[in-house]
């Protein structure tokens, strides 16, 4: 029996990471091209830090609350 903690994934994929975001796959790739959001490179797969995706958001809300 595993009694190890469960955590949550540090890293998601693109198709996650678009679905914790609510936007599409093509529109995450815009935002990664624009420099918006920055991927994690692990050999060839690419990878999104949770906490990279929070960030996005609250600087998007940050900014938004300052209009």
């Amino acid at each position: 029996m595993n009694t190890a903690p469960k955590h949550a994934p540090l890293l998601v994929t693109i198709q996650d990471a678009a679905r914790m975001l609510a936007i599409s796959r093509s529109a995450l790739c815009d935002l990664i091209w624009n420099g918006q959001v920055k991927p994690v490179h692990i050999g060839r797969s690419v990878r999104f830090a949770v906490t990279e995706l929070e960030r996005f958001v609250a600087g998007r809300s940050q900014s938004e609350s300052d209009v």
